[in-house]
């Protein structure tokens, strides 16, 4: 992420439109005086994808990425994928309070289409004000 991070700072037009799409739990403390930063002279944006919940009993086609392998129907249970829902919006609004805290926006979406839809309504509400 600072890595990302130090490239939005060196761009120099102020007519662009930074946008990072990262996970929740990307950005910590030590990110938020450079986030602050390119705020100042950028409108700027992450974008977020929500994981999904591999607890959840109605995600029967989650796969694990190394090995293809499906989580054991055992461990799915609807109180622990209510604890993980709860964990992860409890990450999710602590990440927006901190991105909007220091000038950025954060949009968030079920899936890439979810999100995409979030991404162009800002874009157009952002042009016609």
């Amino acid at each position: 992420m600072a890595s990302l991070l130090r490239y939005a700072e060196s761009i120099h037009s102020r007519h662009s439109l930074v946008v990072i799409a990262t996970d929740d739990s990307a950005m910590d403390a030590r990110h938020e005086k450079m986030i602050s930063a390119i705020a100042q002279d950028h409108p700027f944006v992450f974008i977020s994808v929500e994981p999904v919940n591999p607890f959840d009993p109605a995600n029967t086609r989650v796969q694990d990425a190394r090995n293809g392998k499906y989580m054991p129907a055992f461990l799915k249970s609807n109180s622990r994928a209510a604890e993980i829902d709860a964990r992860s919006e409890v990450l999710a609004l602590a990440f927006d309070r901190a991105l909007t805290r220091e000038g950025a926006t954060l949009l968030r979406g079920s899936s890439s289409d979810d999100m995409l839809n979030h991404f162009i309504r800002l874009v157009s509400t952002r042009q016609n004000n």
